[in-house]
């Protein structure tokens, strides 16, 4: 358990886990949106897969134990874990009686959920609002003199093409945000914490100009022309490539034309 948390949470790209849901639906024959928006109710999917990704990278994950018995030395464990650790670790002892009827009861058993832990890892009050400087500042300035600038280029383009830019509630993001013609608000591009830019499909790819598969192939294709190779090709994911290549004014150039073309799809 302890092994596959760990690596999962270091090496997992941003997505997996969308992926992961869109896949188990698809192979139980359930449409994937359907399903999220009766989860979510009015709250947007692309807030929420953002939320979770944040989580994720920041180790703000539950680890459960399931067992028809758990040993005493592993219920010790566990509750030394979920104090030390950031990640919520629980046991639940799932114990079952069968009666002469054939009814079967079940008598769950939690362990690891003591009041001090909750109270160290229950969700902290909103964060304290930051402007896009300051969130440059905080979150890109030790990666080298060009990024903050070349972020500041991105933001350009984005007011240059009629959206706006902002900071994901989760702070783990700058986001850009344009109007659809149906009048939605989309999000087709991030500036994340690790200084790339994606193109974030996995917000928009079910708008009526991506649906089709090699629509999206064809704009990244077009893109890594530009830019060299993305982080992933993955046609539903956050296909993104350093920031600091806007450096170059022809590759910044080239990327705000892409960037045109791409919103004509997407709108």
């Amino acid at each position: 358990m302890l092994d596959y948390a760990a690596n999962a949470t270091a090496y997992w790209q941003t997505g997996r886990i969308a992926d992961s849901f869109a896949q188990t639906a698809l192979q139980s024959e359930q449409e994937p949106e359907e399903l999220l928006r009766a989860f979510l109710g009015d709250e947007g999917p692309d807030r929420f897969w953002e939320q979770v990704d944040a989580n994720f990278k920041a180790g703000r994950i539950k680890l459960v134990f399931v067992a028809d018995q758990i040993p005493r030395e592993l219920a010790r464990i566990v509750e030394f874990l979920n104090d030390q650790m950031r990640a919520d670790v629980r046991a639940v002892e799932l114990r079952w009686f069968a009666g002469g009827n054939g009814a079967i009861t079940l008598s769950p058993r939690v362990i690891g959920e003591t009041e001090r832990a909750a109270a160290a890892k229950r969700p902290s009050a909103t964060l304290e609002p930051v402007s896009p400087p300051e969130w440059l500042e905080r979150n890109l300035a030790a990666m080298g003199a060009d990024v903050i600038p070349d972020a500041n280029v991105y933001m350009s383009m984005i007011e240059r093409l009629g959206g706006a830019v902002g900071i994901h509630s989760s702070q783990g993001s700058i986001y850009a945000s344009f109007v659809g013609d149906d009048g939605k608000l989309l999000y087709p591009f991030h500036l994340w914490k690790d200084a790339h830019l994606s193109f974030t499909l996995r917000f928009i790819h079910a708008r009526e100009g991506l649906q089709d598969e090699n629509v999206r192939i064809g704009l990244l294709d077009e893109r890594a022309e530009i830019v060299g190779p993305l982080k992933t090709m993955n046609t539903k994911g956050y296909p993104a490539f350093p920031v600091a290549l806007l450096t170059q004014p022809s590759v910044a150039a080239a990327v705000e034309q892409w960037m045109a073309r791409a919103l004509d799809h997407i709108r």
